[in-house]
């Protein structure tokens, strides 16, 4: 297998440096539009350190139709045009795509832009955060969910992200792979980017997590409908992770700290959306998308934008 993984955020990095580690024969790139000229990728990993010296980043305007046949995307999609311009330059038809970010709708934005149909969702369960280009720090957990694509493409990946030490599980479609993600980002992305507050302080605040446990009530109901079970074991075991993680903001707030776009659509809209085809009531769900484009609002005509600009 010839893997590229397309960005150079905390998941990326961390999925390339354990699977490097592994020394399994699998050629592995990191692609990134600016990438680091520098060489070298360190982990301090709760299940033991990564050194990877001689580490190197790769441009992704450098690659070429045929030189990767399987893809990992790890960055925005629904706000990276470029990332469906580069994949419907280097696709082909037997390639297969894994996308680990939280909107949903991400796989259907991708077949409609690049025409390719090869995608599955990969929801990557770990904390891992970076402290700087080149360094890591991985606090928790080591789990993938992959749902979508076919039987040979998930076991394929299943055996990869096995032997770099990762527990995998298959799902029975892209729509369940995303509820289980989705079922801890949520409630704690969205609530962290509101409250202005770390996932660890609010699992421990005994007012906003029953907001928490409201909130995952409703997406496991979602799922319920459709067959699916996130049971309150499961919904436990990401509560009482999250209690006890060092602060970090999610992704999202990241990127609404640093006025970038976020999916807010694509997570929040399309789950509601979802939810009233089903006729699943989600006040909670609904309460906290308004609080969150409220404050995407403020920000961004702080800044001078338009409300338009900020639904993605």
């Amino acid at each position: 297998m010839r893997l590229a993984i397309i960005g150079g955020g905390a998941v990326g990095q961390y999925l390339a440096a354990r699977l490097k580690q592994a020394k399994n024969g699998i050629a592995c790139d990191v692609l990134m539009y600016r990438p680091r000229q520098e060489t070298g990728l360190s982990v301090d990993s709760v299940d033991g350190d990564i050194s990877l010296p001689d580490f190197q980043w790769k441009s992704i305007s450098a690659a070429q139709p045929g030189d990767y046949d399987t893809f990992i995307i790890t960055t925005k999609t629904t706000t990276m045009e470029p990332v469906g311009r580069f994949l419907a330059h280097v696709l082909f038809s037997s390639n297969m795509v894994w996308n680990t970010q939280n909107g949903w709708g991400n796989e259907d934005w991708l077949r409609r832009y690049t025409g390719h149909q090869n995608f599955g969702v990969m929801a990557v369960n770990f904390g891992v955060s970076r402290y700087s280009d080149s360094q890591l720090t991985h606090h928790v957990g080591n789990m993938a969910v992959l749902g979508g694509g076919s039987y040979s493409a998930r076991s394929s990946m299943t055996r990869l992200l096995a032997s770099a030490g990762m527990d995998v599980v298959e799902a029975d479609s892209e729509f369940c792979c995303r509820l289980r993600k989705l079922i801890w980002n949520v409630p704690f992305s969205g609530l962290a980017l509101v409250t202005g507050r770390y996932p660890c302080d609010l699992a421990n605040d005994p007012v906003q997590l029953k907001r928490i446990e409201l909130i995952m009530s409703e997406i496991a109901r979602i799922a319920e409908h459709q067959g699916i079970s996130i049971d309150q074991d499961y919904r436990q075991i990401l509560l009482d992770y999250t209690k006890t993680i060092e602060p970090g903001w999610p992704s999202m707030v990241q990127d609404y700290q640093a006025g970038r776009l976020i999916e807010v659509e694509y997570i929040y809209q399309n789950l509601l959306k979802e939810a009233a085809l089903l006729h699943i009531t989600t006040p909670h769900i609904r309460h906290l998308y308004h609080d969150i484009v409220k404050a995407m609002r403020r920000q961004y005509l702080d800044s001078g934008g338009s409300v338009g600009q900020m639904l993605r």
